[in-house]
């Protein structure tokens, strides 16, 4: 069977405290070439996706995209409250300079997205033991979209 050397695949799905999703995009290669991008800690893991990859594709040039979406516990949201007080101070200051007071509440509820007022969760990465086995399974999944798409346009370039 031809196929053809670009190509696209994604899936999604869920797991304990998660939402993931995959995307592989390919392109021609004479070898196997794999990139990975996305949340951490997977770019660091870039050699066991590749056993994966190696799997289902024997050349090419790889991107692999991964995504996990973790819902923060409580427990591990923190607010730098030095931060929020500095950046008012400064926000009430630049307002009384320019003589609108009147803005200070509505700009105030811009600070807490600001750099170092809210810290990611502790532990964000998370530990890739929870979330590995569907990682895994969400790869193969897109791996094997990309392959029936590259058979698609395999047929078409075919004919």
């Amino acid at each position: 069977m031809l196929l053809s050397m670009t190509g696209f695949g994604e899936a999604r799905g869920t797991g304990p405290g998660f939402a993931a999703a995959v995307e592989v995009r390919s392109v021609n290669n004479r070898h196997l070439k794999v990139t990975v991008r996305g949340a951490d800690p997977y770019p660091l893991l870039e050699p066991e996706l590749e056993k994966v990859v190696r799997r289902h594709v024997r050349r090419g040039t790889l991107l692999v995209y991964v995504r996990v979406d973790r819902q923060a516990k409580a427990a591990e949201l923190r607010l730098n409250a030095a931060a929020v007080r500095t950046y008012l101070e400064q926000l009430r200051s630049a307002c009384e300079g320019a003589g609108t007071v009147s803005l200070l509440p509505h700009l105030a509820a811009g600070v807490l997205a600001l750099p170092g007022v809210a810290s990611d969760p502790v532990g964000s990465a998370g530990p890739p033991d929870e979330e590995w086995p569907v990682v895994e399974t969400l790869l193969d999944q897109a791996l094997g979209k990309l392959n029936a798409a590259r058979g698609e346009e395999g047929r078409a370039m075919g004919k």
